[in-house]
């Protein structure tokens, strides 16, 4: 080991701490290398983060907006159904009085008969326009529901 030391080569001492330092700084360029690509992972989930907000955002705007015209059909479809409705009792008294005048002018009778039959005829009608409305009410309570979970899902797989 002494000719060894004179002919300029390191002792064995030196060179297991040369091989310990090589090992650490090796172990040292992996570490970097982990910490290098843990913060490219962070500055994509960060960027993937911020697109699912922005879309979020986007649902939750399309579903108040949804929401909202939903609800603008609901107002409109109920105004529609009272209308209709009032019309309908309109009708059915005027039916009634038709009856009891009928009652009262037996020359008048046809007449009478007829415009009765006109406003049955009027009456089924409405009754028509109502259950379509009514299915149409229902159909638009099942549209917001779907919408409502639609949102709900999305929601849960962000937050996932």
């Amino acid at each position: 080991e002494a000719a060894g030391r004179e002919a300029g080569a390191p002792c064995s001492d030196c060179q297991k701490r040369l091989q310990e330092v090589k090992h650490l700084q090796e172990q040292l360029k992996l570490r970097v290398e982990e910490e290098n690509a843990i913060r490219a992972d962070k500055v994509k989930l960060h960027t993937q983060i911020q697109q699912l907000e922005g879309r979020l955002r986007d649902t939750e705007w399309a579903e108040q907006g949804a929401r909202q015209e939903a609800k603008v059909e609901q107002e409109q479809s109920k105004a529609r159904v009272a209308h209709l409705e009032a019309e309908f009792t309109r009708l059915e008294d005027q039916a009634r009085q038709g009856a009891l005048a009928a009652d009262a002018a037996g020359a008048e009778a046809g007449a009478v008969k007829e415009r009765n039959a006109e406003l049955e005829v009027e009456l089924r009608n409405a009754h028509s326009i109502v259950d379509e409305l009514r299915t149409e009410k229902g159909t638009l309570q099942a549209e917001l529901l779907e919408v409502v979970g639609q949102r709900d899902a999305e929601r849960d797989v962000l937050r996932r």
